[in-house]
């Protein structure tokens, strides 16, 4: 069974589709790719997915419900969370802020629970503070929770990106080339990581990548898409073998 899915998903900008046409699924506690070029049309896709973007026509159908319609805050509220492909974090706040932010919308307190600092208010914020020190643990960030995210290695704002993204408590992640700019050591660690969160926390996961070892080591299914449009789909050994991703994406010279 699905638990997200786009129906002949279309958007263009001044006339010119960046998307046109594309259908994909995504199962229950499943890892689908999505690759192609640069300018191809996948971050496009996400922000149709996440409601940054109205499409021109088609659907976005999250857990059996049309959510086409739906502004963002509302897919993330139903459980969908992502992060981005140029790293967004809140730098006035500490790592351990910047998690602490990501679960305010889903605190059980209201207006005079949040100015008077009520039993209901502190009984939540210590149940957040507690889930933070988990996600800080589970990431590999503990040691860094206090500190100012500009002030992190590359490789470890990927990972505190990812952990924000996890404290919405999210049923579907969407990570927007979330190795980019990964040394090779690190790239095997935050492939572990993704195996480890996709397990622990029951999570699907449909990801952007243009590294062809995380996408091949990782995915059940692969969705190519060139210039708007799906060019091709299949499991990991049929899209490295197939010819017209050859010759888009990949390289003859990458594939042998």
């Amino acid at each position: 069974m699905s638990i997200l899915k786009t129906e002949n998903i279309a958007k263009h900008f001044g006339g010119i589709y960046a998307i046109k046409d594309i259908s994909i699924e995504l199962g229950r506690n499943d890892l689908v790719s999505i690759i192609g070029p640069n300018g191809a049309g996948k971050t496009t896709l996400f922000n149709l997915i996440s409601g940054v973007y109205k499409p021109e026509h088609g659907k976005v159908i999250f857990q059996d419900s049309d959510i086409t319609t739906q502004p963002p805050h509302m897919r993330s509220r139903g459980g969908i969370s992502r992060t981005f492909q140029n790293i967004r974090l809140f730098e006035g706040l500490s790592v351990k802020e910047n998690i602490l932010a990501a679960m305010d919308p889903r605190s059980k307190y209201n207006l005079f629970d949040a100015f008077f600092l009520t039993p209901a208010r502190m009984k939540q914020d210590k149940e957040n503070v507690e889930k933070a020190h988990e996600l800080l643990d589970i990431i590999g960030l503990w040691n860094e929770r206090d500190k100012q995210p500009g002030n992190l290695p590359y490789g470890l704002q990927r990972k505190l990106e990812i952990a924000r993204a996890l404290a919405s408590e999210p049923a579907v992640l969407l990570l927007d080339e979330p190795a980019a700019g990964l040394n090779p050591s690190e790239v095997r660690d935050f492939i572990d990581l993704i195996h480890k969160i996709k397990e622990d926390f029951g999570l699907s996961i449909l990801l952007i990548e243009h590294r062809m070892q995380v996408v091949m080591e990782m995915s059940r299914w692969i969705y190519v898409i060139n210039f708007g449009e799906l060019l091709a789909q299949g499991k990991p050994d049929e899209i490295q073998k197939n010819p017209e991703v050859i010759k888009a994406y990949i390289g003859e010279e990458e594939a042998c």
